[in-house]
């Protein structure tokens, strides 16, 4: 793989962005945030393991279980009801310290709620290269992508919340086996560990925890009746034990006896438990309190900040989150707040069908990824809040929101592009694209038509990109859009320049390119300069493509655009390899390497490491060149893209030489 066709993706990428800005600002969509808290994430969806619980009851047995599973070199699945214990069991498995030992290179933790094996994988993938997720288009790619990117690595995945047995079962054969899964079903892979009801022991231990006071004597039989009413649940009595914070004992019993009677006596007593304790808490509740508590049951991500609290309750201070902090309902870690599953679902039931805090939960996230969504040094800030930010694009599309569904699409596309979240980048965009259909927005559809385009492209699939572009270019023509005209025949030629259709590519530039300085839009003239450039490059005219490389650099450096400097340096160092300057090759690839880590650009780094490998090669330096060609090879195949087969070849190649006692004498330069 070549700098050229990097340049060429992120020239696609850098396009739309600007095209989704425009559609942005005519829409009046762009707003700055509110500050948010909190540790960004590992990725979206990963992060280091939580710390056990303060309340938390050790179980010593089960943990041993687990633990040695994981020890003996086997996947783990700790298997049990809802609330029943299993996620704070297995933050108390990797916090020890054999555990810690054996997995030397950490434990990540996956928060799996609703994810299939493409989001497991992509999730792993992305939290260990930091900036992206894989886009392989099959499971078969993806798991492979998994196993590479772990490589050697003595590492423990969490898959927390993981309510698909196939797919954990796979993850844990196929792509890693040092994976430990909770769930509520029994596995189909790893070693299974069940969780049942605690001992009354255990629960009076609980109980007392989260009390956060000694009990009484008095207190005693109440304790112990409250215990046996919730049938030995661990969430359900912790949420008893909170209330017996600032109130007698017998009183939360019969709060809790309180129930209906159809709960009291129903058949599921786990079931049961949970509800009446739920119940109980919920009535103790002032109605102000009540309200909060239903409304911040839409939140759809990990966790939420107090800025996005308020935007349900602009008024609103912290004395109230405080509160349902103290009763269990809410938990809160580094400034951030979370719901347990079953208090979500138990708050959104309660809820009802209320439209209002969907709706301003979605401003308030539409808001966010339109600030921080196109600027990758905010990616860090976004990966905390995107899993609210898609919860609430997926409540748009089922509330029938097509307009404000598509926006979101557009918004994050930027993030889940520079994440390298391909698949999941071309399945919203689809879904937005749909929206935009349904909403008859014309505007809004060529957009979304356009960044699928991009996507596509990037990922090979030429025959849907080129249609994609063609409907998008149909819309800008109807609508009467210059700038959106020139942009998607920038596109076109970039697709004609992939295939090898330079004639055609060049032709597109040149009639974007008039349009452009027409409108005085530097970005995209630079852009279309330098891929006027890679043409010249690669038909042989190496002067006419420095010209154009250096005044593509000029424009980037003059408007400060990181992204642009890194690709036309790397442009120039493989312009200078062709004319035989490899010192000034090395230097320039150097450079624009450092500009594409610190960006995050997996792209760009994967493509920069092929070129210093093949300089190596060059140089007889075969490990050296091994070693760069098979980091490239790692990301490409993360990222599904089309150019990893020129790295396999290569590795492949490199295979039948063998290193040589000196490297070869670098080429000198030609003579001026």
């Amino acid at each position: 793989m070549d700098l050229m066709a990097i340049g060429a993706i992120a020239s696609i990428v850098r396009a739309f962005a600007a095209l989704v800005r425009l559609v942005q600002q005519a829409l009046g969509l762009r707003k700055r945030p509110p500050q948010t808290q909190g540790k960004p994430a590992l990725s979206p969806s990963v992060s280091a393991p939580p710390p056990p619980p303060d309340e938390y009851v050790p179980r010593q047995e089960k943990e041993n279980e687990a633990a040695q599973h994981l020890l003996n070199r086997r996947s783990a699945c700790v298997f049990g009801e809802p609330g029943i214990g299993k996620s704070s069991l297995a933050t108390q498995v990797v916090n020890r310290d054999d555990v810690k030992q054996h997995f030397s290179d950490g434990v990540w933790w996956v928060d799996a709620a609703g994810m299939d094996l493409r989001s497991m994988c992509e999730a792993v993938v992305s939290a260990l290269e930091r900036s992206a997720l894989a886009g392989a288009k099959t499971d078969e790619q993806r798991l492979g992508a998994l196993r590479t990117a772990i490589g050697e690595r003595k590492m423990l995945v969490v898959l927390d919340n993981c309510e698909d047995p196939d797919a954990s079962a796979r993850f844990a054969k196929d792509g890693h086996r040092g994976t430990m899964v909770t769930s509520q079903h029994r596995p189909r892979g790893p070693q299974p560990v069940e969780l049942g009801r605690m001992t009354d022991e255990e629960c009076l231990e609980i109980l007392r925890l989260n009390a956060h006071r000694p009990l009484r004597a008095d207190e005693e039989d109440a304790a112990s009746d409250i215990v046996s009413l919730l049938a030995g649940h661990p969430f359900a009595v912790a949420l008893a034990g909170s209330q017996i914070e600032d109130a007698p004992a017998q009183d939360v019993l019969r709060s809790l006896k309180g129930s209906p009677w159809h709960v009291l006596r129903s058949k599921d007593r786990k079931g049961r438990a949970v509800k009446v304790s739920l119940d109980a808490a919920y009535k103790r509740l002032s109605d102000d309190e009540r309200r909060l508590f239903c409304s911040i049951g839409v939140f759809g991500g990990p966790s939420f900040d107090l800025a996005a609290v308020k935007a349900l309750e602009p008024s609103l201070d912290s004395v109230r989150m405080d509160r349902l902090v103290r009763r269990s309902l809410v938990r809160q870690e580094e400034g951030r707040y979370a719901l347990h599953p079953l208090v979500r679902r138990y708050a959104r039931d309660k809820l009802g069908g209320k439209r209002e805090p969907y709706l301003k939960v979605t401003e308030h996230y539409l808001g966010l990824a339109g600030a921080l969504g196109g600027d990758s040094s905010n990616f860090g800030r976004l990966d905390v809040e995107v899993g609210n930010a898609l919860a609430a694009m997926d409540w748009c599309l089922e509330a029938g929101e097509w307009e404000k569904a598509a926006r979101f699409a557009l918004r994050l596309d930027d993030y889940l592009d520079y994440r390298g979240l391909w698949g999941e980048r071309r399945r919203r965009l689809e879904q937005g694209r749909q929206a935009a259909q349904r909403r008859g927005d014309r505007r809004l559809l060529a957009a979304c038509s356009h960044n699928l385009a991009v996507a596509a492209d990037q990922q090979g699939d030429y025959p849907e990109a080129r249609r994609l572009y063609q409907e998008s270019l149909a819309v800008a023509e109807e609508l009467g859009d210059r700038s959106g005209v020139a942009k998607t025949k920038h596109q076109l030629g970039m697709l004609a320049q992939h295939q090898g259709n330079y004639a055609e590519a060049r032709g597109l530039y040149q009639e974007s390119l008039a349009v452009f300085e027409q409108l005085g839009d530097r970005q995209h003239t630079g852009d279309t300069k330098h891929q006027l450039g890679v043409v010249a490059h690669r038909t042989g005219d190496h002067k006419e493509a420095r010209c154009l490389y250096e005044e593509s650099l000029a424009i980037a450096e003059d408007m400060g655009d990181r992204l642009g400097i890194a690709i036309s340096k790397g442009q120039l160092g493989i312009l200078a390899h062709d004319q035989g300057d490899d010192e000034e090759a090395r230097r320039l690839y150097e450079e624009s390497l450092a500009i594409f880590e610190e960006l995050g650009n997996r792209a760009g780094v994967a493509g920069t490491k092929h070129q210093l490998g093949r300089l190596a090669e060059l140089g007889g330096d075969i490990p050296a060149a091994r070693a760069l060609y098979q980091e490239a090879l790692a990301i490409l195949e993360a990222l599904g893209s089309p150019e990893a087969e020129k790295a396999r070849r290569d590795l492949e190649r490199l295979a039948s030489k063998k290193p040589k006692g000196k490297p070869k004498k670098k080429r000198r330069p030609p003579a001026p």
